[in-house]
């Protein structure tokens, strides 16, 4: 199954980070260090902060017929289900540059990488930002070219968003965690890479749409087969700005023209 296709169960929860109150700070950091023990031993001295997101709104796509909203008083007072077994980790993915090379490691994630999360600005909740789990590829396995083309359908949020506004900015984000090369570290530890590219997104014509076309099919073979009568097109996110973490220090925009010369090695694919 592909990752965008909706039985693969994707949530969208908007609302309004708060600092977590003393009374609460106990059961956070229970809760987060039960899940993520490494965080105990991240440095005191970058003064870490236990935030709370507050949902204001939640859209969970688990069929076909589109996302649906669900009220935050429901999934406040649902019994959660048992947590599923834990999944063996995924076969790690090969031919990772190393973090001083931030280029070709910044190149390697994205062609690596399958799926990431698309933030627009949404039409639906007034303007607040919104992030949808997109399928995308970059070109077929050995053909890096560094561009994020995806397939989007204008029943999908993301595709309204986009189809509101040309001026609007969009951002793409991608981790390394699902590649299987960050070991026991969590998701947020700097060691385990993740890239942020920004810029419009736009529909794919003239002799790019077979570029987009082979590049998506090729990673994403079940997409060729999506129904036609959801019109379905090609879309390009036009690369402006990249922030790449993937060491210790902070988050460093990554200049394009290094981007671009980058040449990663060809990974095997997870």
């Amino acid at each position: 199954m592909d990752e965008e296709d909706p039985n693969c169960v994707k949530l969208t929860i908007t609302g309004n980070f708060q600092r977590v109150s003393s009374a609460d700070t106990q059961t956070a950091e229970e809760a987060l260090f039960a899940r993520h023990p490494d965080m105990k031993l991240w440095p005191r001295g970058h003064k870490w902060l236990i935030l709370e997101l507050k949902p204001t709104s939640l859209f969970l796509l688990d069929a076909y017929g589109g996302a649906k909203h669900i009220p935050v008083e429901e999934f406040m007072r649902a019994e959660p289900a048992p947590a599923p077994k834990k999944l063996p980790p995924p076969r790690p993915a090969t031919g990772r540059p190393p973090f001083f090379e931030r280029a070709r490691r910044a190149r390697w994630l994205v062609h690596s990488s399958r799926w990431g999360t698309l933030g627009t600005t949404s039409v639906h909740l007034f303007g607040a930002p919104f992030g949808s789990a997109i399928s995308f590829s970059d070109g077929a396995d050995d053909e890096a070219t560094g561009r994020i083309f995806m397939y989007l359908t204008k029943m999908d949020a993301a595709a309204q968003d986009i189809a509101a506004s040309s001026s609007s900015v969009a951002s793409f984000t991608l981790t390394e965690m699902p590649l299987g090369v960050c070991k026991r570290v969590c998701a947020e530890d700097p060691t385990c890479a993740r890239i942020t590219l920004t810029g419009p997104v736009r529909v794919v014509n003239g002799t790019d749409t077979q570029l987009a076309r082979d590049a998506l099919f090729s990673r994403h073979p079940a997409m060729a087969r999506w129904p036609a009568e959801h019109h379905f097109e090609f879309y390009e996110l036009h690369i402006e700005t990249i922030f790449f973490l993937d060491m210790y220090g902070g988050a460093k925009p990554l200049e394009l023209a290094e981007y671009w010369k980058a040449y990663g090695s060809a990974p095997t694919m997870p």
